[in-house]
Order: C-alpha cells, then structure tokens, then sequence
C-alpha cells in the first residue's frame, strides 16, 4: 500500500505531465491550417475584466479590424429546430405556415423556411476535439469516431477542425482528404492548461462568419475541466473545494480557473446561433447509482495510470480508490455541461462508452441534421441594446408535438 505523499507525487505527475511520458505522445510541431491561427482565442481575453462592456460596439470599417469583435451582425435571426412526438419519432412534412414564432411573447413573420436541405442552406461545422492529458487512453477511439462526421459532410457544407489546445487544426474547408489529415495529427498535450471549453468559447465567438449557413459545433470530449470554470452561480454542479484540492488547485490556481463561466458560455451561444452536439467519451456516469458512479471512476483513475505507466501496477488500485469521490464529481461535472449545452443551443448529447458506439452516434446525428427544419426572420423590434431575446416555436393546433431549438439570442 503506498503512503499519502506516494498518492501526493504520483497526483502531481498525473496533472502536470510527468516526464516519464515519452515525447512522441505530444504534437507540439505542427502547425494549424489557418489564415488566423495566431489570432485564435483573442476573445477570450476579454473576460474577467472588471469592467467587461457587454453592450455592442459600433462596428469597425473592412480595413480596421476590431481584434474585440466576436460576432458580425446581421438582422436576419437563423434557427435550426426540430420536431418529434412524445415518443421520439420525428415530424416531417411541416410548413411555413404550421411554425408559430415568438419574441419574447411578441409573433414574428417568418421570411426564410426550408426542411433538412443543405443545398439550399449549407451547414459550417465546428469539430472541437478534445485531447488534454485525461484523453490519452481513449483519444485514438475518438479520432476514428470523428471520422464518421467526415463522411456525412454534403458537397455544399464545410467543416473545422479544433483540438482543446487551443490549436485550429484546419480552417473550413470541404476537403475531405485535409480533415482526415487533420484529425489523425492530432496527438495528446500533456503540457495544455488550456481546456475544452475555452476552445468552444473562442470557436462560438470567432470562427464562424457573415452567412447564411447553418451553424454547427460538435463537442466531442469528456467536458471534464469544466470544474476549472469561474463560479457563477449557473453552473449545472457546483465543484466542491475538496475535489479542486485533490486535482491540482493549491498548486496552479492561476493557470486552472478560467476567467468566464457557464453563463458566459451560455451567451456566447445565443450570440453564434449554432447548434451544439456533444459527443461525450468515458463512460456515462449520469443518471448511474452512486455505487455504479464509483467503480466507474476507479475504473477510468486505474485506465489512465495504466496509459501512461504512472506509479507501480500494485499502487494504482489505492490511488483509484483515493481519488474516486472527487472523480465522481468531475466526471459528473463535465458529463452535466455538455448536456447542458446541447439542450440549450437545440441540439443533444450522447455518449461513445466503446468504439462501437461511433457509427450509431454519427449516424444519430445525420439523422437529426436531415430532418431540421430552418426558418428565419427580421425581428419586429430593431432596437440593439445587447440584450438576450426569448424565442418559442410552437406548432400551430399541436401542443402535443415537442419543439427542440435554441432558447435565446443577443441582439
């Protein structure tokens, strides 16, 4: 049995990548295919001032780029939803006039409708991939899972690639041979303080342009540090300082607590319009009962220490075991923010728990994306203050069919 200060200093190699990790597990050369890579994540740093002005800013001439300007504006408010019944089947066939739109409280005259047509509304999609330390045991299954995404791609759409290092690793391209390179590139970064949700934040703020296309982001990781996001109240759990003690607090505080929180990333996605489909990796902890919570974070605790050969195999199990309570909460935080976030944007969340699981997920999401309706329209009141507008679609004489669209936007 190993003593606490073995547990401390086998933690302390664990989250800040032990150099007993060869060098080859660590992409640190090659560099993103973009035009802005390194301008990427330069919104981000206005958050946590003290002053944050949250209100537009007039906008800057074609030749002055503002480096603070997160969104481009235009009047005409974009949204993806779907319909099913109360047994899950999808509803097809509906028209323009079925949709009832609201703004907060107030009906809208739809301009823009079509149903599952990517010819006519091409999509821009965001694949966020997450490869931080935690990732290493499973993240050559996460990359194959992402080559499903690939392949679904229509002539008309583009995609992104994105690791959580922060890094593009191709710019929107409808190239399929480029994103499989891209992918494949992509290794582990043991030395990353970045997380998973600063790379979604700069992506909603940043990434996606002036047009008329259909804004789509994958999140596909285990959403773990999320327990380093800012505490603000609207967080789906809320982190215990035990469980910061044991992952690292005392010793990278600085670097660990992100400036911005949940509801920042909330607001970054009613500001995009996109639609968010999180791809969770590990096994779900959600909904299991606390006893089935716990064998799953030994489970995932002695998976990883065997990944990258930390400590004695005869230790791992007393690490695991004093570990787990804080693993619960960790993986329960991620797992709940990435629900979270898909329920709000309009999308949804499943779960890859074995490799099997991928080509069911992409094929889900196919599925989902093909059966969308779109519609659009110039809001009645063109007052710009900034401000977060309440949006309901409801289909006409049927209360009973269920609606899945994003909530809110800014404007």
């Amino acid at each position: 049995m190993c003593s606490r200060s073995q547990i401390i200093s086998l933690f302390l190699a664990l989250a800040f990548a032990s150099a007993s990790v060869s060098a080859q597990s660590t992409d640190r050369r090659s560099k993103p295919d973009s035009n802005k890579t390194d301008e990427f994540g330069h919104s981000l740093k206005q958050y946590g001032r003290s002053k944050r002005q949250k209100s537009p800013k007039p906008q800057p001439k074609a030749s002055e780029p503002d480096d603070d300007s997160i969104r481009i504006e235009t009047n005409l408010v974009a949204i993806d939803f779907m319909v099913a019944n109360k047994s899950g089947s999808l509803i097809r066939g509906l028209t323009r006039d079925d949709i009832v739109i609201t703004e907060d409280g107030v009906p809208q005259k739809i301009e823009m409708f079509s149903f599952a047509n990517s010819e006519s509304r091409p999509r821009s999609i965001v694949l966020i991939l997450c490869n931080h330390l935690m990732q290493g045991p499973i993240l050559e299954t996460s990359k194959a899972a992402t080559r499903n995404l690939i392949q679904l791609l229509g002539d008309k759409d583009e995609m992104a690639v994105v690791t959580s290092d922060m890094r593009v690793r191709q710019s929107f391209t409808s190239d399929k041979k480029r994103l499989y390179e891209a992918i494949d590139a992509v290794s582990v970064n043991i030395d990353d303080f970045n997380s998973e949700w600063d790379a979604l934040l700069a992506v909603l703020n940043e990434l996606f342009g002036e047009s008329d296309r259909q804004r789509i982001v994958v999140f596909q990781g285990d959403g773990s540090r999320s327990i380093w996001l800012k505490p603000d109240g609207t967080e789906p759990i809320k982190i215990s300082r035990s469980t910061r003690d044991r992952t690292g607090y005392p010793y990278g505080r600085e670097k660990m607590i992100r400036p911005f929180g949940f509801r920042d990333v909330e607001d970054a996605i009613s500001s995009s319009g996109a639609t968010i489909y999180s791809v969770i990796t590990f096994d779900r902890m959600l909904g299991k009962p606390s006893k089935e919570q716990l064998e799953i974070a030994i489970r995932n605790r002695t998976r990883i220490g065997q990944h990258y050969g930390w400590g004695d195999a005869s230790d791992r199990p007393a690490i695991a075991e004093y570990y787990k309570y804080a693993d619960v909460e960790i993986y329960l935080s991620g797992q709940s923010a990435m629900f979270a976030i898909a329920q709000f944007s309009g999308g949804y969340a499943d779960f890859i728990e074995n490799p099997a699981d991928a080509n069911r997920i992409y094929s889900d999401i196919s599925k989902v994306l093909d059966n969308r309706y779109s519609v659009g329209y110039y809001p009645l009141n063109q007052e710009r203050k900034g401000k977060t507008r309440q949006i309901r679609i409801e289909i006409r004489d049927h209360p009973e069919l269920i609606v899945s669209a994003r909530k809110s936007y800014v404007f």
